[in-house]
């Protein structure tokens, strides 16, 4: 299956560059754009059935286009992926005035929970961090007490809902932190909670870039801290041509495998990516594969398609 996305290339590449297609009119290749696109989405579901779950994708270039998606309106997990969604929200109160980057917050001995960082490296009490330390632990390494931490800092998960549809994202919920157990000590629904369908992240990683989420300082303090994340070097990144720049969030719990962000093309320009994997058995490096190989997939189609 790894060699899919290297076809559905050549394919658009015949479709485009070949000398009667350079020779037809407009109309003609308006076609031929079609035919590629439909390509690409016969080659997403292709990938997906290497998984015995469902995949969701949804996928646009910066700047306009098609938007291109497979299993839209069906909604998956976000697992670790709603973080941007709190970064987002804490990233609107530093435009408003009421929080700064530099700004201390001590950590709530009751909001640690197991997690690379915080719970790890400093298990002792007294532990107090910038919000800018706390939004790169979260995004880059997913830690999931910094994520507690600028969630309570917000006002807790619906107040992370409230900022997505202030800036007009539906079909997203959030609906708890990353504590698996209610403040009632009933517990969470892993399944249901925190959820969204493919388009919903796609619009919200669209509103970041144009900046209509947050203002253009905290839109480039956000991407910049995407860029540095240290986790799913082989899902959106994995069959990528080496020195890639991918912004991204991954997203992992039992079954569910997610990776989402922003790939470079070699002529500086991006598309936005979002690819979710639910009810998988067959386990990581299957979900893995299933992932790296649509975004190689979708970046030959935008890399050749130059649209």
């Amino acid at each position: 299956m790894r060699y899919n996305s290297a076809l559905v290339a050549m394919a658009a590449m015949l479709a485009i560059a070949s000398p009667a297609a350079a020779a037809a009119p407009a109309a003609s290749k308006s076609i031929d754009v079609a035919q590629a696109k439909q390509r690409l989405v016969e080659s997403f579901a292709r990938l997906a059935q290497q998984t015995d779950g469902t995949t969701g994708v949804a996928i646009q270039r910066i700047g306009g286009g098609d938007v291109i998606t497979l299993n839209a309106g069906t909604r998956f997990p976000m697992a670790s992926t709603f973080k941007i969604s709190v970064a987002g929200a804490i990233f609107s109160l530093i435009d408003s005035g009421k929080l700064t980057l530099d700004h201390m917050i001590t950590v709530d001995p009751a909001l640690v929970v197991p997690s690379d960082g915080i719970a790890d490296q400093l298990p002792h009490r007294g532990v107090s961090l910038s919000v800018h330390n706390l939004l790169e632990l979260m995004l880059t390494r997913s830690d999931n007490t910094a994520t507690n931490v600028l969630s309570e800092t917000v006002g807790g998960p619906a107040a992370v809902t409230a900022w997505l549809r202030s800036i007009g994202i539906t079909g997203m919920q959030v609906d708890r932190d990353t504590r698996r157990i209610r403040p009632d000590g009933t517990p969470f629904d892993l399944v249901t909670s925190n959820n969204s369908t493919p388009e919903a992240m796609l619009n919200l990683l669209l509103a970041i870039r144009a900046g209509k989420a947050v203002s253009a300082t905290s839109t480039k303090a956000l991407i910049e801290i995407m860029e540095r994340c240290h986790t799913g070097e082989a899902r959106l990144k994995g069959l990528l041509p080496p020195g890639t720049m991918v912004a991204h969030k991954t997203g992992t719990l039992r079954d569910v495998a997610n990776d989402v962000g922003f790939v470079t093309l070699p002529d500086g320009n991006q598309f936005a990516i979002a690819v979710f994997v639910k009810g998988d058995t067959k386990g990581p490096q299957t979900q893995e594969r299933v992932i790296a190989e649509i975004s190689r997939a979708a970046y030959d189609y935008f890399l050749l398609l130059g649209r």
